[in-house]
């Protein structure tokens, strides 16, 4: 770790683990990672993706573990990362980078232009939906 003295460590995380599981699980899935603002874009029809819940649970469940991980190697290091969540920043955009700039103690740079898209919508939502449901009855 010495080579990380005085580092400022940035844990980028998501609050709600099981709508990260079905992004990742639809990104697999269709091998579509990003929607880019500006750039042609054929959004794979999500409806059409078989439910798989056993594969959900697995994506869930190495995200609950890297999660757990990464809280154990920052305790143990007594490392207290700046925390930014998806949520937050993609509803704070781009006002949610105001703390990492104070941390480095940078003036916060003027606003550019979102360049990702968000891509979950009503077909996640829903999948989300069913997939809590069957995990209630596990």
């Amino acid at each position: 770790m010495a080579w990380f003295a005085g580092s400022t460590w940035i844990f980028i995380d998501r609050d709600d683990v099981v709508a990260q599981a079905i992004s990742l699980y639809f990104a697999s899935t269709t091998s579509t990672w990003r929607k880019r603002l500006g750039h042609p874009f054929e959004a794979p029809d999500y409806e059409q993706i078989p439910y798989d819940f056993p594969q959900i649970k697995s994506l869930m469940d190495a995200l609950v573990a890297e999660k757990s991980h990464w809280a154990e190697f920052f305790q143990h290091y007594g490392l207290d990362p700046i925390r930014i969540t998806y949520e937050h920043a993609v509803e704070g955009f781009p006002d949610y980078l105001s703390e990492v700039f104070g941390a480095l103690r940078l003036p916060m740079q003027p606003s550019r232009p979102r360049l990702l898209q968000k891509m979950g919508g009503a077909a996640n939502q829903r999948l989300a939906e069913r997939f809590r449901e069957d995990l209630m009855r596990q």
